[in-house]
């Protein structure tokens, strides 16, 4: 699958394509929206003009965290949050998605501006019971797209399934 650039402006695709060991921080106790001053980049790859465009990310709730979701998310690059090790925050970081194991629900992740990719292995439970520390973030684009239309998908299936069984009765 292609990562669409459409997602994302040229100067943030820029960042992204040379971001390298770079990552965002978020306080953790203003984690719910990407505004400074409790997000924040102190790169200097990192361009003020495109700081706007984070507020217009979204992240995926625990229950969107499922194979199928994950699934039809590979090749895109998102924003990944994790905890940070040593401060009370998070740190985030843009991601490709690249693989999704259905038997283990492991998320294999790569950094987009490496060359030679070292890969991430992350457990979608530690993204549905750990939501405030771990979350995948969007563009809204991006989220409509693969989440609402997915969603929209399933119900629709739910509805004929159902309206099936129904006239059978």
């Amino acid at each position: 699958m292609e990562n669409k650039s459409s997602y994302y402006s040229n100067a943030l695709s820029k960042y992204i394509s040379k971001q390298g060991d770079s990552y965002f921080t978020l306080d953790i106790l203003h984690n719910d929206v990407l505004l400074e001053p409790y997000f924040y980049n102190r790169s200097k790859l990192f361009m003020s003009n495109v700081k706007g465009e984070f507020c217009n990310f979204l992240y995926m709730e625990p229950g969107e965290i499922t194979v199928d979701n994950i699934q039809s998310l590979v090749g895109q690059t998102v924003l990944y949050q994790y905890p940070s090790k040593y401060s009370a925050s998070y740190h985030l970081r843009f991601v490709r998605i690249i693989a999704v194991n259905k038997s283990t629900q492991m998320i294999t992740l790569v950094n987009p501006a490496s060359s030679t990719p070292h890969s991430t292995l992350e457990k979608m439970v530690s993204l549905r019971h750990n939501d405030t520390a771990y979350r995948i973030w969007m563009p809204v684009k991006l989220y409509t797209e693969k989440m609402v239309e997915m969603g929209e998908m399933v119900d629709l299936n739910e509805i004929e399934g159902s309206s099936q069984k129904n006239l059978q009765n």
